[in-house]
């Protein structure tokens, strides 16, 4: 049970119980890349579910006629490819190391079938999820907000 402790500090989880946090531990995987490491590619099928624990990721969508733009850097304790826990077939941004990192892994599949046979952990995930996307999506909106008014300045 090495990654309990930490998995109760994540948001998604933060409302389980401890069992059910014990059963979300058992579908664990640790990956380590190196920095400049694609973990994910936009466009790709989203099959599995990301936190950091050590190192610093960039994600990046695709801007026609604008290139790559990063939209957030991520370290310790965030969450990457929530796609994966949601009917989204593919990821819609690009994560690249931005140093070494650490990070743990879900597949996406075996998390959902957790939520389906334990529902109300399912429901508490989502939920925290849900809170985390739109505090996201705040984040990309005041950003755009930016490159329009920088866009008029020129």
């Amino acid at each position: 049970m090495i990654w309990k402790d930490l998995l109760m500090k994540i948001k998604v989880f933060k409302d389980l119980s401890s069992e059910e946090i014990n059963l979300v531990e058992k579908l664990v995987k640790e990956r380590v890349y190196d920095a400049g490491t694609k973990v994910i590619k936009e466009g790709e099928p989203s099959t599995e579910f990301f936190i950091c624990i050590d190192g610093e990721l960039i994600i990046q969508i695709n801007v026609p006629g604008r290139g790559a733009i990063t939209t957030r850097t991520i370290s310790d304790r965030s969450i990457f490819g929530w796609s994966a826990l949601t009917n989204i077939p593919h990821y819609g941004a690009l994560v690249v190391t931005n140093k070494d990192s650490k990070v743990l892994v879900f597949s996406g599949a075996e998390l959902k079938k957790l939520f389906e046979k334990h529902p109300r952990m399912g429901y508490l995930v989502m939920r925290n999820l849900i809170d985390v996307v739109s505090s996201r999506l705040q984040d990309i909106r005041f950003g755009l907000a930016s490159c329009i008014t920088d866009y008029r300045k020129t």
